[in-house]
């Protein structure tokens, strides 16, 4: 009996199914017409969207065990009779690299780099003008963004608008604008298999993605320096002076006990055996001074080097050949599959809705 069930409802499945192809196919011409609808509209918009250019470099962070690193400075200091003290660093990883890349001050050091487009006749742009004056934009765009441009000139535009200088605690709209721009085109994202980072810069022209490319790993491996090493440069610069100055201190201290001897070689008399003692003593003592400065200075600046981030570049960035979008290809064929979905998806709700009024008319009949 279960068996006789199962079989009856898997041939009424089957006679839905080729009930709904006939019905598919009684409609045919309209499905065909919305799918070359869908066709054009996906040539349209696949052709309206600008080509925007991708360059990507792929790097890998210094991986060096700072605990190790700690370890052999410390060790190294202790024989020196000096404690190097802690690393002030410890917290700052290669993880915050994309938060550094979507900072404002950080993005704001591109707004007057000098850009050159590509192309038969080239120009030189500030990346401000060019992201400002020279992207294109979908015709659509310029429809949605039409009414904000009107309440724009409405409203007028801040006194500080046309300032060129950059001051980051009071900045223009226009270089809010610039940033918010520059922000979604510039990433940097981590492979948490391999830990590699790629950096990519997308700009419509494909000399100035490899350009802003290259500057972004430039300006974070300089960005990354100074977080790391900006505490033992303060420590550096204040031990060289102090070196300084035990230098200068052991020299006078070395020249009047040298002129002390010369003037009184032939006199021999306590009082004078005192004072040249003391005198050597305090040569001795400031000698000290000067010796152990001297070595936290060489220590300090071994540290520096060894703290100096150094990023293995494994993939440069290059002129792209190709455009990375749109996708004009898969716009297309999605649009025409949709166009599809849309015609097969009004044959079937017009039938359902039809066979339900069908259904009440005959109900209503037989009552």
């Amino acid at each position: 009996m279960d068996k006789e069930k199962v079989y009856s409802n898997n041939n009424e499945q089957e006679i839905d199914l080729l009930e709904l192809g006939r019905k598919l196919w009684s409609k045919r011409r309209l499905i065909i017409r919305y799918s070359i609808y869908g066709f054009i509209a996906g040539v349209i918009i696949s052709f309206s969207i600008p080509k925007e250019y991708t360059t990507s470099i792929l790097m890998t962070p210094e991986t060096s065990d700072s605990k190790n690193n700690m370890g052999s400075m410390a060790g190294l200091a202790s024989l020196a009779g000096i404690n190097l003290g802690t690393a002030s660093d410890m917290g700052i990883t290669d993880d915050i690299y994309p938060q550094i890349i979507e900072s404002t001050p950080f993005l704001m050091e591109f707004y007057n780099m000098p850009v050159t487009t590509s192309g038969k006749d080239p120009h030189t742009y500030t990346l401000s003008e060019y992201l400002e004056n020279e992207q294109k934009m979908a015709w659509w765009s310029h429809i949605l963004s039409a009414p904000g441009k009107i309440i724009k000139l409405i409203k007028g535009t801040p006194d500080n608008s046309d300032r060129d200088t950059i001051d980051l605690f009071n900045i223009t709209a226009k270089q809010k604008a610039f940033v918010f721009s520059l922000n979604k085109r510039l990433s940097a994202s981590k492979d948490k298999t391999s830990g590699l980072y790629t950096l990519t810069a997308e700009m419509q022209d494909p000399l100035v993605s490899a350009v802003v490319a290259d500057s972004l790993l430039v300006k974070l491996q300089r960005y990354m320096t100074e977080y790391k090493t900006n505490k033992v440069k303060q420590d550096l610069d204040c031990n060289i002076k102090l070196y300084e100055d035990a230098r200068a201190e052991y020299n006078k201290a070395e020249d009047e006990l040298s002129l002390a001897v010369d003037r009184n070689r032939n006199i021999l008399s306590e009082g004078l055996k005192s004072r040249i003692e003391r005198l050597k003593n305090e040569r001795d003592l400031k000698y000290d001074i000067y010796k152990q400065t001297a070595q936290q200075v060489s220590l300090l600046r071994f540290k520096l080097q060894e703290d100096t981030p150094i990023a293995t570049i494994i993939e440069p960035a290059q002129v792209p050949l190709m455009a990375a979008s749109p996708k004009k290809t898969l716009i297309t064929v999605a649009l025409t599959f949709l166009g599809f979905l849309a015609a097969s998806g009004i044959v079937l709700f017009k039938d359902i809705f039809l066979n339900n009024d069908k259904n009440n008319t005959e109900n209503k009949d037989a009552e």
